[in-house]
């Protein structure tokens, strides 16, 4: 039996069996062309869909970045600490030294026993002048109008206290000059002849003067003038 029989015995002629094959071929295209079409809608509104997320995201995210409370400094000194810091600089490479600029005293001063670390953890020094080791030689407080209240001479007598403990000469700085801050660094560095501390720059009225750091504790020597102390520095062999 051939498939003509069996159409006809089901009651399909052969007109009627060549249109629906008409329309089968007809048909099978345009199935194709809507599978085509729905899966080309799909993957654009997937497409969509990521954009638009990505763009919220960002749009959140700078959102987020212009809200938060941090922003870099234009300079780590503020306008007067610069001033300062252009003349120091070269006063300290003249005696081949260094500069550390607003450290922790706990950076460079131990707390025997720990439990002092609190007091010194979250106070700053604004210049450390140290020898090429990175040894402490000086600190330099660059005193302003705020030094004058309550709090900040608490501080500063606090400070000063902790800077003798340890034997670390300290300079409170209003007023300066490139020969000023030459002649602190300079005696600094030129010992005492008759201990083994070093000079300081004293001042007495307008006139200054040099004397012993372990004066007059565990030294009497006399006061040295300026000049005589130039002299002295120059004939010690510096560091």
């Amino acid at each position: 039996m051939d498939f003509l029989e069996i159409l006809g015995r089901m009651g399909i002629s052969e007109q009627q069996m060549s249109f629906m094959i008409l329309i089968t071929l007809l048909a099978i295209p345009a199935i194709m062309l809507f599978l085509v079409i729905f899966i080309i809608i799909g993957l654009a509104k997937t497409a969509y869909h990521k954009n638009h997320i990505k763009i919220q995201r960002g749009r959140v995210l700078n959102n987020h970045e212009s809200k938060l409370p941090y922003e870099l400094k234009s300079s780590l000194l503020t306008e007067r600490e610069q001033k300062f810091f252009k003349i120091l600089f070269p006063v300290v490479t003249k005696y081949n030294l260094m500069i550390a600029v607003k450290p922790r005293l706990a950076d460079f001063i131990e707390s025997n026993p720990p439990h002092n670390y609190k007091k010194i953890s979250h106070k700053h020094v604004d210049f450390l002048i140290c020898d090429k080791t990175m040894k402490p030689l000086m600190a330099i407080e660059l005193d302003d109008s705020t030094h004058h209240t309550a709090e900040r001479v608490k501080r500063d007598k606090f400070v000063d206290w902790v800077y003798e403990t340890v034997g670390l000469h300290v300079v409170h700085i209003y007023e300066y000059s490139y020969d000023l801050l030459d002649n602190h660094i300079m005696l600094r560095l030129t010992e005492c002849q008759y201990c083994n501390g070093f000079l300081l720059l004293r001042q007495k009225g307008d006139n200054y003067f040099c004397g012993c750091s372990n004066f007059p504790h565990s030294c009497d020597s006399t006061t040295l003038q300026l000049d005589d102390a130039k002299r002295l520095y120059k004939s010690q062999e510096p560091f």
